[in-house]
């Protein structure tokens, strides 16, 4: 589908939900340009700026978003949603000529629900913003994701998100009770929150959690909410070796147990993030417990005494402190991009029984690029099951321009993505597919990719929704 050739777009889509609603000045088309994306931001630096929309609209409710999309399914011109902008794999923007739902003017809160433990927010809503509207009133989501501030309903929704303390809250399936959703031909679809369950067919919801934008426009959410809990307990040990950590993770969730937090960190990591405290050569976990206060103490416990059995040593609650209080701190990622350096951060996931490999490989195959100088990484997201390794590395491109750029991100992505489908893990754990992972979406959905494109075909079969994402 190529961009429209008929009547200018900001023109038509004023007539549509009004003058003050959409925007089309040069500083409003490079703001919504682009996404977090490590690459384009490089690429950016590099005088090759991201392609140009062709106007920003904000609508004020959904009944806008249906008229903007019914537009552009009868004109072929493509639309993309834009939430926070704090994604990290291009699944925003880039798109020459196409029209950006600044999704942003969705901003409206409903007061929880005391009794069934719900609230309604509609997609624009910052999620930092909601947390302390939840606090007030005595509950909160649970979910934390480092974007927190910069990141919207709609956004952590569209994306599959998971938070920092997703090994006890879970991630945002686990939250989203309801949803309203704007099909290509303008269809406003509720898909409601009158049951803990339900089993009328499949659960449509989950269509559109992790769809990327590419099925439907996210317009509001009801989300699942907790009580505030009553007792926090923060502790973390000392590992002889990561396999150590691995482990004690594994029989921790096995046993029972579901420390909101588990967080372990390679020695290069650790002694990155906690030099004051990280013991040299040592893996270092951070734990909490929360809940009620009797729960917390009896999981301290016995987390305390698994990691021993595995060799670890208590290094009190410090290192967790220092996280809590730095762990959204970014701009060194910033400073770094600013200097022409590739900093990224690339998330994978495996069952118990192939996280060692999994680890092993993808870093081994980071490593192996020529112009990496850096690679760590940390397991978080912790299940039953298995859990997700993130990897953090640094890199420096051979020549600065942005052929030389693109050499050296695609290289790195390559070299871990083939590694991780080698070792049996999945592509992506919670940062999505954006752009930069699509090529390998065929290897982890074998033929569920043709059913995917089928759904595509339907809901949307024009293709005008945030082309050149999740779909290879």
């Amino acid at each position: 589908m190529a961009e429209s050739a008929g009547p200018d777009p900001a023109v038509v889509l004023a007539e549509l939900v009004g003058g003050e609603r959409v925007a089309s000045d040069p500083d409003t088309l490079a703001r919504f340009s682009r996404d977090h994306w490590p690459l384009a931001i490089l690429l950016e630096g590099a005088g090759r700026p991201a392609d140009r929309p062709a106007c920003v609209v904000r609508p004020r409710h959904a009944g806008d978003v249906a008229a903007v999309l019914r537009w552009a399914s009868e004109t072929g011109v493509w639309v993309i949603p834009y939430g926070g902008g704090s994604g990290v794999c291009g699944g925003a923007g880039g798109v020459r000529g196409a029209v950006v739902l600044d999704l942003r003017s969705l901003g409206r809160i409903l007061e929880p629900d005391r009794d069934a433990l719900l609230v309604r927010a509609e997609a624009g809503v910052l999620w930092a913003d909601l947390e302390r509207q939840l606090t007030e009133r005595g509950f909160t989501t649970g979910h934390y994701p480092q974007s927190i501030d910069l990141a919207t309903v709609g956004g952590l929704v569209a994306t599959g998100s998971s938070g920092q303390f997703s090994t006890g809250y879970g991630s945002i399936e686990d939250r989203v009770a309801g949803l309203e959703v704007v099909l290509a031909d303008g269809t406003v679809l509720d898909l409601p929150d009158r049951a803990p369950r339900r089993a009328v067919g499949p659960e449509l919801m989950r269509l559109f959690i992790g769809s990327e934008g590419v099925l439907g426009v996210i317009t509001a959410a009801s989300l699942r909410v907790l009580p505030l809990p009553a007792s926090r307990s923060v502790y973390s040990h000392a590992f002889p070796r990561w396999e150590a950590g691995v482990e004690a993770i594994r029989r921790v969730l096995q046993a029972g147990w579901r420390p909101v937090l588990t967080r372990l960190y390679d020695p290069l990591d650790a002694a990155r993030s906690f030099p004051e405290h990280a013991p040299p050569g040592r893996a270092v976990m951070l734990w909490a417990s929360e809940g009620p206060a009797e729960r917390v103490r009896a999981e301290r416990e016995a987390v305390d005494a698994l990691s021993r059995d595995l060799g670890a040593t208590e290094l009190g609650p410090d290192p967790v402190v220092h996280w809590l209080e730095h762990r959204n701190d970014v701009q060194l990622w910033y400073d770094a991009l600013a200097m022409g350096v590739l900093v990224d951060t690339i998330e994978v996931a495996a069952n118990w029984g192939r996280v060692d490999a999994l680890y092993a490989a993808v870093r081994a195959a980071i490593e192996g690029v020529a112009g990496v100088f850096y690679v760590a990484c940390h397991a978080s997201h912790a299940y039953p099951q298995g859990t997700s390794l993130y990897f953090t590395l640094a890199a420096r491109p051979a020549e600065p321009d942005p052929d030389g750029i693109e050499t050296l991100y695609y290289g790195v992505w390559e070299a871990a993505m083939e590694a991780c489908v080698a070792a049996g893990g999945t592509i992506s754990h919670h940062h999505g597919v954006g752009r930069v992972r699509r090529r390998w979406v065929a290897a982890e959905l074998g033929p569920g990719l043709d059913v995917l494109r089928r759904v595509k075909q339907v809901l949307d079969p024009r293709g005008i929704l945030n082309p050149g994402v999740l779909l290879p």
